[in-house]
């Protein structure tokens, strides 16, 4: 995993076995190829279990945020999630062994981060332990450390079967999160806008049920989401409206007010499988690319 700053430099995370068991090592790397943090990275974290599966946003001044599974403490069927902040010189925020976002029993899954422009990161998951339908969790990462460290905060607790939400930069200090649910007759697209008050994460679509984006019939599933200039956010996911498989795309205002027709726009339909499509947006111009089966 990796992430770009704006001064053209890349960091980068793995994990690997130089100390005998899995750890989680970052690096940066100038445009030319040239390595910042020595010749073989900075170890991020050195602790005792497996980390891995890191992933990783800029912090902004050449620094980055780094989460990853952390099996310390517990099993491969539960584990939690630590993060650590790596400074531009290389140097460990966090201490070597990271901070825990969440280290309760049960199983802690599914990470996902995203930056929210600020110098700061969103990092939410889904938790096992209290619901079997996977409660969604959220914490946010800061030079001054990460709220409700070790718990997370609950945003999606409503007690349906959903998928792993897709999370990314909300423009004004906030984030979005999108995914598919089924509490009605069969799976429609839900949001949810976060940001941070008062010490801790506050939901602004609603309760924690999310808000309703797509309940057209057919499936919507495999949905993404991007920044679409300001407080605007583009998403995009599979639609079976059709009885086959379509890439469908709708924007939200920052109240999540929806920009375009009900219940979404096609980006491409046919007569066979329109599959998996993703998008990307900068100034207000979005690019959505999709796996398609037509030949």
């Amino acid at each position: 995993t990796g992430d770009a700053n704006s001064d053209g430099t890349m960091i980068y995370a793995w994990s690997d076995c130089r100390n005998g068991v899995r750890d989680v090592v970052a690096q940066k790397m100038a445009s030319n190829g040239d390595n910042f943090w020595g010749d073989n990275g900075v170890v991020a974290v050195n602790a005792d279990g497996r980390q891995e599966d890191p992933q990783l946003v800029t912090d902004g001044e050449g620094g980055a945020y780094i989460i990853w599974m952390d099996y310390r403490d517990e099993t491969d069927a539960e584990g939690d999630i630590y993060a650590q902040h790596v400074k531009s010189d290389g140097s460990l925020e966090w201490g070597t062994e990271g901070l825990a976002l969440v280290n309760q029993p049960g199983q802690q899954s599914s990470p996902n981060i995203c930056s929210d422009g600020q110098g700061g990161a969103y990092v939410i998951w889904k938790d096992n332990a209290s619901s079997s339908y996977g409660d969604i969790y959220a914490t946010h990462l800061s030079s001054s450390g990460v709220i409700a460290s070790g718990q997370g905060v609950p945003i999606i607790t409503y007690q349906s079967y959903r998928s792993s939400p897709s999370l990314n930069t909300g423009g004004l200090g906030a984030a979005v999160l999108v995914w598919s649910d089924d509490r009605n007759a069969d799976e429609d697209l839900y949001a949810q806008r976060i940001s941070v008050s008062a010490g801790t994460i506050q939901t602004q679509w609603g309760n924690n049920g999310g808000k309703l984006v797509c309940d057209v019939s057919g499936h919507q599933t495999s949905p993404r989401v991007a920044q679409y200039g300001g407080n605007n956010t583009i998403i995009t996911w599979e639609d079976g409206r059709n009885g086959h498989t379509d890439a469908f795309y709708q924007i939200l205002d920052g109240n999540g007010g929806a920009q375009l027709a009900v219940n979404g726009v096609s980006a491409c339909s046919g007569e066979w499988e329109i599959i998996k499509p993703r998008v990307k947006a900068g100034n207000s111009v979005a690019y959505i690319v999709w796996e398609d089966r037509r030949n």
